[in-house]
C-alpha cells in the first residue's frame, strides 16, 4: 500500500475493535430496558418475607462471545501490525517465513523476559527501547496508558484461539437499585441471597424469574403490611473472565485507549 502511513492498518484494527465493543455496549443497554429485564418484589405468605426476583424476557444472544473475541483479536493485531512495520523498516525487505514467526508485539511480565523476546533481533535498538515502555511491569506514561491492561489482552487473546471466552450478560448489580420500604411498625430489614426458586432450570418460554434476595422484615408479623417500591431498577452488565477476575466492558474501553496510545507513540519512527 504505497503512499499510506505504515501505521494505518494498525489504526484500522483499533477502529474495528472499537466497533465490536460498541456492539456489546448497545447490547448492554438493551439489557437494562425495563420492558426486558427488571426486578419485582413479591410477598411470600408461607415464608413471611418478600423475595426480590430478576425477571428476564430474553437470554443473552449466543454470539456475545464471538463479538468479544473479534474485539480482542483486532486490538491484539493492532500491536502486532506495529511490530511488523518496525521489522520492515529495520530490514528494508519482507521478512522470511521463519523470521515472520518471531515478529509479534511482546507482552512480558518481567524485564529479563522482555530481554529474551525473539522480536528484538528484528528491530532497531530505539524501537526496542520504546517497546520496553509498554510491558506489564512498566510505569504509566499517560492517564490513558496502562500497560498492566495488556495482561487482559494476552490472556483473552490466547483463550479465544482455543475456545469461546466465557461471557455472562446477567450480572445484576442490586446495589445500583433504589429499593425503598415503608412500614412504621417494622424496626429493621435485612436481606440474604438465595438460589433458584422452585421454577427449575431456565428454559423457554420467557419470562422467567431468577431469585435474587430474600427481604426479611423484623418483626416478621409486619412483613405482610410492608410495601416495597423499586424507584430505580438495578443495572445489568456484560461481564467476562480475564486475569483471574470478572471484567466489565469499561475495562475494554481502557484497553483500547491504551493500545491507541501505544500505536501513536510509534508515529515518530516512520
Amino acid at each position: 500500500m504505497d503512499g499510506e502511513h505504515p501505521l494505518k492498518a494498525a489504526r484500522c484494527k483499533i477502529l474495528r475493535g472499537r466497533q465490536r465493543l460498541q456492539e456489546l455496549r448497545d447490547a448492554e443497554r438493551l439489557l437494562n430496558d425495563p420492558d426486558e429485564e427488571r426486578v419485582v418484589i413479591d410477598f411470600h405468605p408461607d415464608d413471611q418475607c418478600h423475595i426480590a426476583s430478576l425477571v428476564l424476557r430474553q437470554l443473552p444472544p449466543p454470539d456475545f462471545a464471538l463479538t468479544l473475541g473479534e474485539c480482542i483479536h483486532n486490538l491484539r493485531c493492532a500491536l502486532d501490525y506495529v511490530t511488523w512495520q518496525l521489522a520492515l523498516k529495520r530490514k528494508g525487505r519482507e521478512p522470511t517465513r521463519r523470521e515472520a514467526q518471531q515478529i509479534s508485539f511482546p507482552i512480558s511480565d518481567r524485564p529479563e523476559w522482555f530481554a529474551g523476546a525473539a522480536v528484538l533481533a528484528h528491530i532497531d535498538d530505539e524501537a526496542a527501547a520504546e517497546l520496553a515502555l509498554h510491558q506489564l511491569y512498566s510505569e504509566r506514561l499517560d492517564k490513558s496508558h496502562d500497560p498492566s491492561l495488556l495482561r487482559v489482552l494476552r490472556e483473552l487473546s490466547n483463550e479465544d484461539k482455543h475456545r469461546l471466552i466465557v461471557v455472562s450478560a446477567q450480572a445484576m448489580n442490586l446495589a445500583t437499585a433504589d429499593v425503598r420500604w415503608v412500614n412504621p411498625l417494622a424496626t429493621s430489614l435485612r436481606s440474604e441471597s438465595i438460589a433458584f426458586e422452585e421454577d427449575g432450570p431456565i428454559t423457554p418460554p420467557f419470562p422467567f424469574k431468577l431469585a435474587a434476595e430474600r427481604m426479611i422484615t423484623e418483626p416478621p408479623e409486619v412483613a405482610a403490611f410492608t410495601e416495597f417500591d423499586v424507584r430505580k431498577q438495578p443495572e445489568s452488565r456484560i461481564v467476562f473472565e480475564g486475569s483471574g477476575q470478572r471484567l466489565h466492558l469499561r475495562k475494554l474501553d481502557a484497553l483500547a485507549d491504551c493500545i491507541e496510545f501505544i500505536v501513536d507513540r510509534f508515529d515518530s519512527y516512520f
